[in-house]
């Protein structure tokens, strides 16, 4: 059986009607961000202020702004109420820090809250303007004035998209996306401010699509190898196994990394994987040899190390310093001299 819908006991008055009525100036747009609370709610402010007063005052800034209270300023104009100068309490505080509070009582959706928070990156925007203002006079001053005297340049500031979606935690496409339905269709942009859609569903409605986000690419090894000639210095010891089997040869395994080492050898080879390969390079080589399997590249790297320490212990691989020099025939200019 469906629920039936609730019947208000109490019909809203408009907040213009109710501000004329107590000679205020206009409601804030920080206040004007927090959503109303529903009838039944009200139904319930009403009867508690029937019956026990208003406990609570409302806030207005020095100029006659309201701040804080719209539904406490409709429940007085409703019940023809009339407000004290202590009922009505200016304050110094800031607009933005009374809707901060406001909001740490109202169970809003991350939707709702990026909704909100477009207001915030208004004035994040102003804020950019007047940053680049100074920042084209410091530029303009700076080409007057000799070499000498210019000023420093300041660190250029974070993107205003960027300071607004920190402040009110939430992400930064999606307070990209709300400003869009915002200006766009501000019906749609209302209904998601009330919960009765999402925003991802008000941004299908009007046909607005968020920016995809970027595949972070791995990390591999770069192409030069030149600074990895140790591999003590390329992993660290967290993740990483080290083998010595029988073929003198040691293995240094870090995630899908293996270098292979000789203690007599000066050069090592390593064995990586990229995509559906096993690649395999060595620091005194210049090609990169593709393996589809693990065995394959290990064959491989052992080859070449089993090649490298034999070319290390053979004869013919002492210094060319050490090695005699060939006797041969000499020239002197046209006679030769043996």
């Amino acid at each position: 059986m469906a629920k039936k819908a609730y019947q208000p006991r109490y019909r809203k008055p408009s907040i213009q009607s109710a501000i004329e009525h107590f000679g205020l100036k206009g409601v804030h747009p920080a206040c004007e961000s927090i959503p109303e609370i529903d009838s039944r709610e009200f139904d319930i402010l009403v009867e508690s202020i029937e019956r026990n007063g208003l406990e609570v005052p409302v806030w207005v800034n020095h100029d006659g702004i309201l701040l804080d209270g719209r539904s406490r300023l409709r429940a007085c104009f409703l019940l023809d109420i009339d407000l004290s100068d202590d009922q009505i309490e200016a304050t110094e505080l800031s607009a933005n820090l009374i809707a901060d509070a406001n909001l740490v009582t109202r169970q809003l959706t991350r939707d709702q809250r990026t909704m909100r928070a477009i207001k915030l990156l208004a004035d994040e925007r102003k804020e950019a303007a007047k940053r680049r203002r100074k920042g084209a006079e410091r530029g303009r001053k700076n080409r007057r004035n000799p070499l000498g005297t210019r000023d420093v340049p300041s660190r250029r500031a974070p993107r205003a998209l960027d300071i607004a979606a920190k402040k009110a935690g939430v992400p930064r496409d999606d307070l990209a996306a709300a400003e869009k339905l915002q200006k766009r269709d501000p019906k749609v942009a209302g209904h998601v401010m009330d919960g009765k859609c999402t925003l991802d569903e008000g941004c299908e409605a009007v046909q607005i699509y968020k920016r995809a986000k970027r595949r972070r690419k791995k990390k591999t090894f770069r192409k030069s190898y030149g600074s990895y000639l140790d591999y003590a210095t390329t992993f660290s010891d967290h993740g990483t196994t080290i083998s010595d089997p029988d073929d003198g040869i040691r293995r240094v395994r870090c995630g899908k990394v293996i270098v292979f080492r000789h203690s007599e050898c000066n050069h090592q080879v390593f064995a990586y994987r990229r995509k559906k390969y096993w690649i395999v390079r060595a620091t005194n080589r210049s090609n990169r040899i593709p393996c589809k399997t693990w065995q394959r590249a290990e064959k491989l790297a052992v080859h070449w190390m089993m090649q490298q320490w034999k070319d290390a212990n053979s004869p013919d691989a002492r210094p060319k310093s050490q090695k005699k020099k060939r006797k041969g025939r000499k020239r002197v200019g046209m006679v030769r001299v043996e």
